[in-house]
């Protein structure tokens, strides 16, 4: 979803091509442009007083002929010293103003077998865990340990898998059931994931779902809900893996003052098992927000990280959303 370099690009090609007008109202085009300021970081000193720059853009079809619609979403970021595991797993900071990346986060063909049900082909979001994998779909301006784990278990960007799933959505629930390949990238294995959403009752979600993967933390089991009401927000998630964590488990408060202002907290702990790294890590997360334009909001954020060593961190954000 993310849309500065690439709206110039379409925008070009419609006044030279005919076709090219054609071809771009196939698509709805949604992205945000996402600009951050660390000015404390004591986990990585090098962070202090950095910025960071990164986009989306998402090219959804809607008017392709058939059954088979598609979603191509690329990301458009700045890249220190990462790891290609994307920005949770790397210094994306402005150290190197000249290394510059594109990724592609999904892409997915989707075919409709009969009403509510599809079968989803290519590279997409796990969605595994409760928070989501962009900075729209967050409370505060980090991604929680949870999330985080999940990102360290997978090869690809984010929490992204490759392979197909079947998405079915009835009147109140989605299930999927994939194949992919292994998160992990162990040669010549897959992984299997199923996941069931739903609405319980008025105002109330939960999730289960599982993954399986042959090395690192073995299979994962999550399992995870937020209840909603008016302007307030609460959730929570339990994750279990098979091997490093005995487990994990974060909650979440969000309370909206009006439409301009809100703030939120989070708390996550992980409980590492390992014969060489026993010990817990546990994260206190504060964001105000504050919405002083439509699809515009602008995050500050205080987290604290004990790991043994309480690191502290300050963090400003400025989040478009072109939608």
């Amino acid at each position: 979803m993310r849309k500065l370099f690439f709206t110039g690009l379409l925008a070009s090609a419609c006044l030279i091509s005919p076709d090219a007008i054609s071809a771009a109202s196939m698509f709805d085009i949604t992205g945000y442009i996402d600009g951050l300021y660390t000015a404390v970081n004591d986990q990585d000193p090098h962070e202090n007083n950095k910025f960071e720059g990164k986009g989306e853009i998402d090219f959804n079809s809607v008017a392709m002929e058939g059954r088979v619609t598609g979603l191509l979403d690329l990301n458009y970021f700045v890249e220190s010293n990462g790891n290609g595991n994307g920005p949770e797993e790397g210094n994306y900071f402005l150290d190197n103003f000249a290394h510059k990346d594109i990724q592609v986060e999904q892409a997915i063909a989707r075919v409709n077998i009969f009403d509510g049900v599809g079968l989803d082909v290519g590279q997409f979001n796990s969605d595994l865990s409760w928070e989501g994998q962009d900075p729209v779909d967050l409370y505060q301006t980090t991604h929680g340990q949870l999330f985080n784990f999940y990102d360290q278990q997978t090869s690809l960007y984010g929490n992204d898998v490759i392979g197909a799933q079947l998405n079915t959505n009835l009147k109140k629930a989605n299930i999927r059931l994939g194949v992919v390949n292994d998160i992990g990238n162990a040669k010549s294995a897959q992984s299997l994931m199923a996941m069931v959403k739903g609405e319980v009752f008025n105002g109330l979600q939960m999730e289960g779902s599982v993954i399986t993967q042959r090395h690192q933390a073995g299979n994962i089991y999550d399992v995870n809900g937020q209840y909603t009401r008016g302007p307030f927000l609460i959730a929570a998630e339990f994750m279990k893996p098979e091997r490093e964590v005995k487990y994990g488990w974060s909650s979440t408060v969000h309370y909206d003052f009006g439409e301009s202002y809100g703030l939120s907290g989070r708390v996550d702990r992980l409980h590492y098992t390992t014969e060489a790294d026993k010990h817990e890590t546990t994260s206190y997360t504060l964001a105000g927000i504050w919405r002083p334009k439509e699809n515009f909001d602008v995050f500050l954020e205080y987290r604290a990280y004990n790991d043994g060593n309480v690191n502290h961190s300050l963090t400003l954000e400025a989040l478009a959303m072109f939608l």
